[in-house]
């Protein structure tokens, strides 16, 4: 599948087990020490948007789909976004939505 982490991936509804999410994260976490304190990973949004057809999208190496725009959760930090050939480095900020276009013709 993606590497990107199972839980990441229900929480956004990008992945489907017909179990809830609070179900699927209980089941996969091990409980926490008391004293123990976490930050939770930071999480932005990419929308990439082929202007003038469509192209298999990859982000960080890692094949998508094929399409005409893509809206992806991603950990904050800089990714490599490739529609085809073409290549743009985006930055994703915690909470926001950040945008890679691709022109075609």
């Amino acid at each position: 599948m993606s590497r990107w982490p199972t839980a990441l991936l229900l929480m956004f509804g990008m992945l489907t087990t017909g179990v809830s999410v609070r179900s699927s994260l209980a089941a996969t976490q091990p409980p926490l020490p008391p004293s123990s304190a976490t930050t939770p990973e930071e999480v932005g949004i990419l929308v990439a948007v082929a202007i003038g057809g469509r192209c298999r999208f990859s982000v960080d190496d890692e094949p998508i789909t094929t399409t005409e725009t893509l809206r992806l959760p991603l950990p904050t930090g800089v990714h490599v976004v490739k529609c085809g050939s073409r290549t743009r480095n985006v930055t994703i900020k915690d909470g926001e939505i950040s945008m890679a276009l691709f022109k075609l013709r």
